[in-house]
Protein backbone atom coordinates (compact mmCIF):
# COMPACT_ATOMS: atom_id res chain seq x y z
CA UNK A 1 0.00 0.00 0.00
CA UNK A 2 2.90 2.38 0.71
CA UNK A 3 4.18 2.06 -2.86
CA UNK A 4 0.77 3.03 -4.19
CA UNK A 5 0.67 6.12 -1.98
CA UNK A 6 4.20 7.03 -3.02
CA UNK A 7 3.33 6.77 -6.71
CA UNK A 8 0.21 8.86 -6.22
CA UNK A 9 2.05 11.47 -4.18
CA UNK A 10 4.74 11.58 -6.84
CA UNK A 11 1.99 12.49 -9.30
CA UNK A 12 0.74 15.19 -6.96
CA UNK A 13 2.87 17.87 -8.54
CA UNK A 14 2.09 16.77 -12.08
CA UNK A 15 -1.62 17.33 -12.54
CA UNK A 16 -5.06 17.48 -10.96
CA UNK A 17 -7.74 19.62 -9.56
CA UNK A 18 -9.18 21.31 -6.52
CA UNK A 19 -12.74 22.39 -5.80
CA UNK A 20 -14.08 24.93 -8.29
CA UNK A 21 -14.06 27.80 -5.79
CA UNK A 22 -10.26 27.78 -5.49
CA UNK A 23 -7.41 28.29 -7.90
CA UNK A 24 -5.71 24.89 -8.25
CA UNK A 25 -2.34 26.55 -8.75
CA UNK A 26 -2.59 28.26 -5.36
CA UNK A 27 -4.21 25.63 -3.17
CA UNK A 28 -2.00 25.18 -0.12
CA UNK A 29 -4.60 23.41 2.01
CA UNK A 30 -4.59 19.61 1.77
CA UNK A 31 -8.15 19.53 3.13
CA UNK A 32 -9.34 21.49 0.08
CA UNK A 33 -7.62 19.21 -2.44
CA UNK A 34 -10.08 17.12 -4.41
CA UNK A 35 -8.67 13.62 -4.13
CA UNK A 36 -10.65 11.22 -6.25
CA UNK A 37 -10.28 8.08 -8.29
CA UNK A 38 -13.47 8.70 -10.26
CA UNK A 39 -11.58 8.73 -13.57
CA UNK A 40 -10.40 5.17 -12.96
CA UNK A 41 -14.00 4.09 -12.45
CA UNK A 42 -15.03 6.05 -15.55
CA UNK A 43 -12.38 4.27 -17.62
CA UNK A 44 -13.65 0.85 -16.55
CA UNK A 45 -17.26 1.77 -17.28
CA UNK A 46 -16.25 2.76 -20.81
CA UNK A 47 -14.15 -0.38 -21.19
CA UNK A 48 -17.00 -2.61 -19.98
CA UNK A 49 -19.45 -0.94 -22.35
CA UNK A 50 -17.04 -1.60 -25.23
CA UNK A 51 -16.32 -5.16 -24.12
CA UNK A 52 -19.88 -6.31 -23.43
CA UNK A 53 -22.32 -4.04 -25.25
CA UNK A 54 -20.17 -3.51 -28.34
CA UNK A 55 -18.82 -7.09 -28.28
CA UNK A 56 -15.21 -5.82 -27.97
CA UNK A 57 -15.24 -4.57 -31.56
CA UNK A 58 -11.76 -3.05 -32.05
CA UNK A 59 -13.18 -0.50 -34.51
CA UNK A 60 -15.43 0.94 -31.78
CA UNK A 61 -12.93 1.23 -28.90
CA UNK A 62 -11.51 4.67 -29.74
CA UNK A 63 -14.96 6.23 -30.13
CA UNK A 64 -16.11 4.66 -26.85
CA UNK A 65 -13.03 5.91 -25.00
CA UNK A 66 -13.49 9.40 -26.45
CA UNK A 67 -17.16 9.75 -25.54
CA UNK A 68 -17.33 7.86 -22.26
CA UNK A 69 -13.87 8.45 -20.78
CA UNK A 70 -11.94 11.37 -22.25
CA UNK A 71 -14.89 13.72 -22.86
CA UNK A 72 -16.39 12.89 -19.46
CA UNK A 73 -13.14 12.79 -17.51
CA UNK A 74 -11.88 15.30 -15.00
CA UNK A 75 -9.45 18.09 -15.72
CA UNK A 76 -6.76 15.67 -14.55
CA UNK A 77 -7.56 13.34 -17.47
CA UNK A 78 -7.65 16.26 -19.88
CA UNK A 79 -4.25 17.43 -18.59
CA UNK A 80 -2.93 13.91 -19.14
CA UNK A 81 -3.99 13.76 -22.80
CA UNK A 82 -1.24 15.75 -24.57
CA UNK A 83 1.77 13.81 -23.28
CA UNK A 84 0.52 10.41 -22.15
CA UNK A 85 -2.90 9.50 -23.54
CA UNK A 86 -2.35 11.54 -26.73
CA UNK A 87 -5.77 10.70 -28.23
CA UNK A 88 -8.57 8.19 -27.97
CA UNK A 89 -7.19 6.41 -31.01
CA UNK A 90 -3.70 6.17 -29.49
CA UNK A 91 -5.08 4.88 -26.18
CA UNK A 92 -7.25 2.34 -28.01
CA UNK A 93 -4.22 1.07 -29.91
CA UNK A 94 -2.29 0.68 -26.65
CA UNK A 95 -5.16 -1.19 -25.01
CA UNK A 96 -5.58 -3.51 -28.00
CA UNK A 97 -1.84 -4.27 -28.03
CA UNK A 98 -1.69 -4.98 -24.29
CA UNK A 99 -5.26 -5.93 -23.42
CA UNK A 100 -4.28 -8.60 -20.88
CA UNK A 101 -2.05 -6.10 -19.09
CA UNK A 102 -4.81 -3.48 -18.86
CA UNK A 103 -7.28 -6.07 -17.60
CA UNK A 104 -4.74 -7.20 -14.97
CA UNK A 105 -4.63 -3.67 -13.52
CA UNK A 106 -8.36 -3.63 -12.83
CA UNK A 107 -7.93 -5.11 -9.36
CA UNK A 108 -6.01 -1.96 -8.40
CA UNK A 109 -9.21 0.10 -8.69
CA UNK A 110 -10.44 -0.89 -5.23
CA UNK A 111 -6.94 -0.51 -3.77
CA UNK A 112 -6.85 3.06 -5.07
CA UNK A 113 -10.23 3.88 -3.53
CA UNK A 114 -9.13 2.33 -0.22
CA UNK A 115 -5.91 4.35 -0.26
CA UNK A 116 -7.59 7.77 -0.58
CA UNK A 117 -7.85 8.45 3.19
CA UNK A 118 -4.16 7.60 3.61
CA UNK A 119 -3.27 9.89 0.72
CA UNK A 120 -5.10 12.77 2.40
CA UNK A 121 -3.17 12.10 5.64
CA UNK A 122 0.07 12.04 3.65
CA UNK A 123 -0.86 15.36 2.03
CA UNK A 124 -1.22 16.85 5.52
CA UNK A 125 2.20 15.49 6.49
CA UNK A 126 3.68 16.82 3.26
CA UNK A 127 2.36 20.30 4.02
CA UNK A 128 4.47 20.43 7.18
CA UNK A 129 7.61 19.58 5.15
CA UNK A 130 7.27 22.10 2.30
CA UNK A 131 7.37 25.89 2.54
CA UNK A 132 4.69 26.52 -0.09
CA UNK A 133 3.00 23.26 -0.98
CA UNK A 134 0.59 23.01 -3.87
CA UNK A 135 -1.84 20.11 -3.67
CA UNK A 136 -2.78 18.84 -7.09
CA UNK A 137 -3.45 15.18 -7.80
CA UNK A 138 -3.95 12.90 -10.75
CA UNK A 139 -4.37 9.16 -10.50
CA UNK A 140 -3.25 7.30 -13.61
CA UNK A 141 -4.35 3.89 -14.74
CA UNK A 142 -0.85 2.82 -15.64
CA UNK A 143 2.00 1.93 -13.33
CA UNK A 144 5.70 2.40 -14.08
CA UNK A 145 5.84 -1.17 -15.37
CA UNK A 146 3.18 -0.48 -17.99
CA UNK A 147 4.05 -1.15 -21.62
CA UNK A 148 5.62 1.87 -23.23
CA UNK A 149 3.12 4.13 -24.96
CA UNK A 150 5.23 6.69 -26.82
CA UNK A 151 3.48 9.59 -28.43
CA UNK A 152 3.31 9.40 -32.19
CA UNK A 153 5.99 11.37 -34.00
CA UNK A 154 4.89 14.76 -35.29
CA UNK A 155 7.78 15.41 -37.57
Amino acid sequence: MRWLCFVILACAVACAQTPADTNPLHNTDPEKALITADDVTLFWKAYDYWQYDLKADPAKLAETLQKQYLDSGSQGVKDFIPRRIVSAQHLAEQILQARAYYESTRSNDQRIHNALPEIRRDFAKLKSCILTPCFRLCISLSERSAPAAPAPSTG
